[in-house]
């Protein structure tokens, strides 16, 4: 059988929906890199790879099967690659519905980094929180970063006060500097 996979693309036209709609239709397996409905560019919110699929599934009535976050399979076959067990890792992202239920769902140690499209406000619209919450990647590399630490017994998130943590010693105990 034959897949049809759907990435995320500035090339996308009608015909190319008409297209895959009738490859879904006559047995094509619809594949999308990832479940994002938006993301984050230069000149704001842009439509993600769930947004383009959505088209498809809708005039194919085919529901399309994510490969990406937070597919658990890539989680895995990550951790493979990296050499790493899930114990000694740790997901790092911007979307709490993608890259911290990955690591949730794959049992990762999870940091919230809020350059991305999840806002602090967000948060209250999940039943799960990140680990952690940091203001931005840079406050990973650097030396005694402010995070944020998240309740999961009360689904809270502590934003008042901050505590002081080393971050190098979060990647070291939990991914190979070399693998970031």
């Amino acid at each position: 059988s034959l897949n049809l996979l759907v990435g995320e693309t500035r090339n996308y036209s009608y015909s190319l929906i008409e297209t895959a709609v009738r490859l879904c239709r006559n047995g094509a397996r619809l594949i999308g890199t990832n479940c994002d409905v938006v993301d984050r560019s230069h000149q704001g919110l842009i439509p993600a790879c769930g947004s383009l699929c959505a088209p498809i599934e809708m005039a194919s009535s085919r529901r399309a099967y994510f490969i990406g976050k937070p597919n658990p399979l890539i989680m895995r076959a990550a951790l493979h690659k990296l050499g790493v067990t899930r114990e000694d890792a740790c997901i790092i992202g911007d979307r709490i519905d993608t890259d911290i239920l990955a690591g949730i769902q794959s049992e990762i140690r999870t940091c919230l980094v809020m350059t991305g499209v999840t806002s602090l406000a967000d948060l209250q619209n999940w039943s799960y929180r990140p680990d952690c919450i940091l203001p931005s990647l840079h406050h990973i590399l650097k030396d005694g970063c402010e995070i944020f630490e998240t309740d999961h017994r009360h689904h809270s998130t502590s934003i008042g006060q901050s505590h002081q943590l080393h971050c190098s010693s979060i990647i070291k105990e939990k991914t190979p500097m070399g693998n970031i």
